[in-house]
């Protein structure tokens, strides 16, 4: 099931509308993210980010449920480029569901435009 529509595309850049969101925000513009795709060197980032938000312990260290919340905040807080009014980061946001959307939007984002790029590629440079 689509969780989220889409609104718009600018490059590597997406605008959608999150669904959980639509009871308790009725008005659009508050459902609506601006997000991005993720590439490899955000990937050291996002693993430097989650390690923060538990402290600095390495998160093979943590629980699995600890380790997928702190990775999700991370990639959440990363990916998220504009979000609204209320909207002020992943670690202070109330409903655990947005940030666990955000973060299967983005990865499935990232998948879709990467996928993409390798479409676009001329055969004669294309990985095989």
């Amino acid at each position: 099931m689509e969780t989220a529509s889409v609104v718009g595309e600018k490059s590597k850049e997406k605008v959608v509308e999150l669904e959980c969101l639509k009871e308790r925000y009725p008005n659009k513009t508050d459902r609506e993210f601006t997000i991005r795709a993720l590439f490899n060197a955000d990937e050291n980032i996002v693993e430097m980010s989650a390690m923060n938000y538990v402290g600095g312990v390495p998160l093979t260290n943590m629980s699995p449920m600890t380790q997928t919340r702190a990775l999700a905040m991370a990639t959440t807080q990363l990916g998220v480029l504009k979000g609204p009014e209320w909207w002020t980061s992943a670690s202070d946001c109330e409903i655990s569901d947005v940030v666990f959307e955000l973060n299967d939007l983005i990865s499935d984002w990232t998948s879709a435009f990467q996928d993409n790029l390798k479409k676009k590629q001329p055969a004669s440079t294309a990985k095989k």
